[in-house]
């Protein structure tokens, strides 16, 4: 598993955000002006899930969290 935190993907080029996540790519766009943050594409079994981190780090300990710096 793999949280990616939004605040990242605003922090890319454009707001655009690519990743591998088993063997596919990911891809996360987020439209700053409007503050959604869509998944473009996504790997077969993918989920997009808006939580608060700390329910879903209590609950998925094992979670990767991505970060690009």
């Amino acid at each position: 598993m793999r949280t990616i935190p939004i605040e990242v993907v605003h922090r890319t080029p454009n707001g655009r955000l690519i990743d591998t996540l088993g063997g596919s790519q990911l891809i996360i766009e987020a439209e700053i002006d409007s503050g959604h943050t869509p998944v473009v594409q996504a790997p077969d079994g993918a989920q997009t899930i808006h939580t608060f981190w700390y329910s879903w780090a209590a609950t998925h300990p094992e979670t990767e969290i991505y970060d690009t710096e």
